[in-house]
């Protein structure tokens, strides 16, 4: 019989069904999930790509309408009807669609793919639709990852912008939730500030959804609702469950506005809670969120300390106004004359009533005494007050005479005064200035030198009626008369005392009544014999009338250095040991009721007319409030430079390049030390950026930059690209920019400012596109590889088809042979015949192993919940061992993720090879897992075969290797180069332990992660 090939009419089928096999193929390992729509668009075909994308089959969705299952909805739950549908026009529009959308899954969930839609066409007629579609959740992370850092960087330049810029603290909070709202895309953003007076939060600044915090967040007291726990706790807080979360406020509101999520962080400052800065979101907000705010609550806490440090100096301002009107009022309504005097010209500063009157209330302010009394020189009182104000002592002066023209053009009065020169002490201890205080005793001066007058004439009298007794009757008249004067004088004389009394009176309520307290002690003893009202309200006890100097020391008081005042340092003590005025100083004192309190003590001694020492003078001010004032001041004023160091630290060490940019013509008035290193413009600061930056003039930034200006809004580029000449070589550089404009609101010296905020970002740009170009130039050698795969597994196919049918035709021929022969056949003829036979069929095994070898590790599966254990029980089915041979399987094999077949064939072969040389029907074969380490598993399949001498270990793996003769022992020596080659290209490692007479272990190390508890 003779057979000859020739084309039949099968061949066309044949090869169609091999190349629906090699689409199938494709389709099968393609990563992208195809779908088959036919003219009805309804699904025909989908991948396992697809199948695993969308979690549906191919047998739930074939026939069936691909939109009503994974398009039918819109992430918001509204129906998406198919006339709207994108990825359908492709059809109806003969032309291909493509884009982003958002598919439903099986389970319900949504994700966002890419797609592409085309149009099927067979000739002119559209057939029917191909769709591609590929998962893009992670981009859209890693782009909105991108967007949220360079939101955060814009964020924290616009805070630190209004920050600086000062103004009231609403605005300046106001700009920074405006800050938040618009850089981090958030519904609502709101700022409390802590009450100075109550633990109460109260609302200083909204943006967005401004409504948040009205009701129920307006105020909110410290350690109530989520608001005030965070300033109690003094810690951020998060949540993506607003509406779960029961400490929230106003759910009503969230629940109108769509509110999903919550950040809160502490404004702090030294470690105390001074407000909260928190934001709501109708989205869910990242972990990082947390850190944002951390960056940018230091700076609104220091401008709220900033605010409470201006409004507490207007508020002492105001307090020391008061003060100063009702001393004034006090100056203005005492009945003594008082003025002040300052610097060594004497010029009058003040001038009360009754000094006005005693000088004929001529205008003597802001006139020194010389021009404003020209009548007193030469009287001495220049000469007295210029020993006052070089000395600093005091001069107390009584019933000194003084001629003054009270009235222009009249002629000079006498008149008597009682009266002291204090001197003013500055702050640096120096005399400024002096104080005249007084009274005019005049008028009782007269009334006393008129009753003595009378007397001497009265005493006259007496003895002239004693001289002439005899006289009596003859000068009855004048007695009579004399003795009418004398009653006149005495009613003088008692008018007068009064008038004394009066005045004494009135100097009395005049210490009772003084702003400040003060204390009279008789000399030489020091015992105190007086102290105002106004003592005692300073020292919260009645005064401590002491018996002398010595009882000084029971009064607690302490220096500023905190040592314990003794009784002779005090400044009355000191007076009566030395005669002179003592202080002011300052001490500590401890009041009635255990409090301490700052008080200034100035001591001065009394004298009479000749001078003698009679008493001492203490006037105590009550300084704790003025103490207090200036220590919180100093402490405002360090925490304002620890603000303004701050501030200038972020500036000065900021990784990104920052400059201030001035008026229209951009003059660059500020740049940070990055700009420098980084631009290498040297001396540009006070030049013109069109002047510094000449490289720009065709990169349309002049124009970007002027529009920037007059508009007001700012401008922002990622990736601005621009040519640029460093250090001034004339070399053009090509660079790329993550650039920020940012204008300023209000006026500098040279109009609007805008903020430059700037990070070079050349490198990133070219790596990126480096990146970018090897992925392409990838992309082109993966595609060209998978044509030539393609093109050996048609060859290796075809090869394998046309080597095989010679095969078929000589073991087919060899059978006729020996039917024909029949009984003529020897016994030796049929062996031979039976060895060309087994010949044939091992070259068939042969190939159909070359075949196998060359596909190994080139296709790849899905990877899939594998239970070990049942593999290797259908591994055991499927090679069907002889009778007699035992297969040992551990017992709980791992369940673990990955391809199912290559693990199955790498596991036959092993096994297979295990019996075969193992003994066959006597074989005994164990096979186990192990974990081998994170993500690995070590698989171990042992016989008790006659073992593998170490030298032929690795020659075992090499392909047509085999260590029996294959007439003894059937094999194509290819199994264990196949298994070599599956293992290792999935990252594991296969080897052997073995020696003569001891069996064989074959262990494979195969990367997977377990899918389930052992």
């Amino acid at each position: 019989m003779t057979t000859t090939d020739s084309p039949s009419a099968g061949a066309i089928p044949q090869d169609a069904d091999h190349y629906r096999r090699q689409l199938e193929t494709v389709a099968a390992n393609a990563t992208l999930a195809l779908f088959i729509l036919n003219e009805r668009q309804r699904c025909t075909y989908l991948n396992p790509a697809a199948e695993a994308l969308t979690g549906f089959t191919l047998a739930e969705l074939r026939g069936k309408p691909l939109h009503e299952f994974i398009h039918h909805t819109r992430p918001d739950g509204s129906p998406y009807p198919l006339e709207e549908c994108p990825i359908d026009r492709a059809f109806p529009r003969n032309m291909r669609e493509q884009g982003e959308e958002v598919f439903v899954h099986k389970d319900g969930s949504f994700y966002p793919v890419a797609f592409t839609a085309s149009p099927i066409r067979d000739g002119e007629r559209t057939v029917g639709t191909i769709i591609e579609a590929r998962g893009i959740a992670d981009e859209l992370r890693a782009r909105e990852e991108r967007a949220l850092r360079a939101a955060e960087s814009a964020l924290i330049a616009a805070v630190g912008t209004r920050v600086t810029q000062g103004g009231p603290l609403n605005d300046v909070l106001r700009g920074c939730t405006d800050a938040v709202v618009e850089h981090l895309g958030v519904a609502a953003a709101r700022i409390w500030t802590l009450s100075e007076a109550e633990p109460v939060l109260e609302p200083r600044a909204a943006s967005g959804a401004v409504s948040a915090g009205d009701g129920a967040h307006g105020r909110v007291p410290v350690g109530t609702h989520r608001i005030g726990r965070i300033a109690h706790e003094g810690a951020p807080y998060l949540t993506n469950d607003v509406a779960g979360d029961e400490r929230m406020a106003d759910g009503e509101w969230a629940h109108r506005e769509g509110i999903a999520s919550f950040a809160g962080y502490p404004l702090l400052v030294e470690g105390h809670a001074v407000g909260v800065i928190a934001l709501y979101a109708r989205r869910p907000l990242p972990e990082r969120t947390t850190e944002t705010l951390a960056i940018i609550a230091d700076g609104i806490a220091l401008a709220i300390a900033r605010a409470r440090a201006d409004e507490e100096r207007e508020r002492v301002v105001r307090e020391m106004e008061t003060q100063r009107a009702r001393l004034a009022a006090v100056f203005q309504q005492a009945p003594a004359f008082i003025a002040t005097l300052r610097g060594p010209d004497h010029v009058f500063e003040l001038a009360n009533p009754p000094y006005l009157q005693l000088v004929g209330h001529r205008a003597v302010v802001g006139k020194p005494v010389r021009e404003a009394l020209p009548e007193v020189a030469g009287q001495g009182f220049l000469e007295l007050l210029d020993k006052v104000y070089r000395t600093g002592e005091p001069f107390v002066g009584n019933e000194i005479g003084i001629h003054l023209q009270r009235t222009p053009g009249a002629p000079m009065e006498e008149r008597f005064v009682n009266f002291v020169y204090q001197p003013l002490t500055q702050a640096d201890g120096r005399i400024g200035g002096i104080l005249v205080h007084g009274v005019d005793v005049t008028d009782q001066l007269e009334a006393r030198r008129l009753v003595e007058e009378q007397a001497i004439e009265l005493e006259t009298q007496k003895e002239a009626l004693q001289q002439q007794a005899s006289y009596l009757e003859d000068v009855q008249t004048e007695l009579e008369a004399s003795n009418g004067e004398l009653q006149r004088a005495n009613e003088d004389l008692r008018r007068a005392r009064d008038k004394a009394a009066l005045e004494g009176a009135r100097l009395a309520a005049i210490i009772e009544h003084a702003p400040m307290g003060i204390i009279i002690a008789a000399a030489p003893s020091g015992q105190i014999v007086m102290g105002n009202r106004r003592l005692e309200e300073i020292f919260r006890h009645p005064v401590l009338h002491s018996a002398g100097v010595e009882d000084y020391g029971e009064w607690i008081a302490f220096h500023p250095d905190g040592r314990r005042v003794q009784g002779h340092e005090y400044p009355l003590a000191r007076v009566f040991a030395t005669g002179q005025v003592a202080g002011p100083d300052d001490y500590h004192y401890q009041r009635g009721d255990g409090s301490r309190a700052w008080v200034r003590i100035t001591g001065a001694p009394i004298r009479d007319g000749e001078g003698v020492l009679t008493g001492g003078l203490v006037v105590i001010d009550d300084i704790d409030a003025e103490r207090r004032a200036a220590d919180e001041r100093e402490q405002l004023i360090r925490d304002l430079e620890v603000g303004r160091a701050r501030l200038e630290q972020i500036f000065s060490e900021s990784p990104a390049v920052m400059a201030l940019y001035a008026g229209p013509e951009h003059i660059i008035t500020m740049v940070n030390p990055t700009w420098e290193r980084t631009v290498g413009k040297l001396g540009a600061v006070g030049r013109p950026f069109r002047e510094a930056f000449p490289e720009f003039r065709d990169s349309g930034l002049f124009e970007l930059l002027d529009r920037t200006y007059e508009s007001g809004e700012p401008y922002m580029d990622p990736e601005v690209n621009v040519p640029i000449d460093r250090w001034g070589t004339g070399i053009l550089e090509d660079s790329y920019w993550n650039l920020v404009w940012r204008p300023l609101p209000g006026e500098g010296p040279h109009g609007r400012d805008i903020l430059v905020h700037a990070v070079d970002v050349t490198e990133q740009v070219r790596a990126r596109k480096e990146v970018e170009l090897k992925a392409e130039e990838l992309a082109r050698s993966a595609r060209a590889l998978e044509a030539s795969n393609r093109e050996l597994d048609q060859f290796a196919y075809v090869a394998s088809h046309d080597l095989k049918a010679p095969l078929r035709g000589i073991s087919n021929l060899s059978s006729w042979i020996e039917e024909d022969l029949a009984g003529a056949a020897t016994p030796e003829v049929k062996e031979q015949l039976a060895l060309l036979r087994g010949r044939a069929v091992r070259m068939e095994a042969l190939i159909d192993g070359i075949l196998q070898y060359s596909r190994a590790g080139r296709v790849r599966a899905e990877a899939e919940a594998v239970d070990t254990g049942a593999l290797v029980r259908d591994v055991v089915d499927l090679l069907a061992p002889p009778p007699g041979a035992a297969i040992e399987v551990a017992p709980a094999l791992p369940v673990i993720v990955t391809e199912r077949l290559p693990l199955q064939q790498v596991l036959m072969n092993l096994i297979g090879n295990a019996v075969k040389y193992g003994g066959g029907a006597q074989a005994r074969v164990e096979v186990s897992a192990s974990r081998a380490g994170p993500g690995t598993w070590e698989f171990a399949v042992r016989d008790h075969g006659p073992g593998i001498a170490p030298e032929f270990h690795d020659r075992i793996f090499t392909i047509f290797q085999t260590l029996e003769s294959r007439d003894r022992v059937e094999s194509t020596g290819i199994g264990l180069s196949i298994v070599k080659k599956l293992v290792e290209g999935r990252g594991g490692r296969v080897w052997v332990e073995s020696a003569p007479g001891e069996g064989s272990t074959f262990r494979v190390l195969w990367p997977a992660e377990s899918a389930a508890v052992e």
